[in-house]
């Protein structure tokens, strides 16, 4: 027998890892980032980005266009509350309608 064959683990009788490696390779196997930021530059890869840029400035707007109106009438801070939330509801629970139940995005269990 040569030296290899003394070192060199039966089929199916692995040598144990230990918990190091274990963890090492899970890391390795799923949870390294496989992407650079050089990868986020290319259009195909970067609607994450783009919505997020896309929130961001809709959610400063709305809030430069709420703080206006409150300065414009500053007694009716409950009120304007109460308008934006009226505002809101019917244009959005079409949306969430049809996402329940014409796609698989909302399910009964959400």
């Amino acid at each position: 027998m040569s030296k290899n064959d003394d070192e060199t683990p039966l089929i199916g009788h692995a040598q144990p890892r230990s918990l190091a490696d274990r963890l090492r390779s899970v890391w390795e196997e799923r949870l390294r980032p496989q992407h650079n930021w050089r990868y986020y530059l290319n259009p195909r890869h970067s609607m994450v980005l783009f919505l997020t840029v896309a929130l961001i400035f809709v959610g400063t707007g709305n809030r430069v266009m709420y703080k206006r109106m409150l300065n414009g009438m500053p007694n009716y801070p409950y009120f304007l509350s109460q308008l934006t939330t009226v505002i809101y509801l019917p244009i959005f629970w079409p949306i969430v309608w049809y996402l329940m139940f014409l796609t698989p995005a909302i399910t009964a269990d959400q």
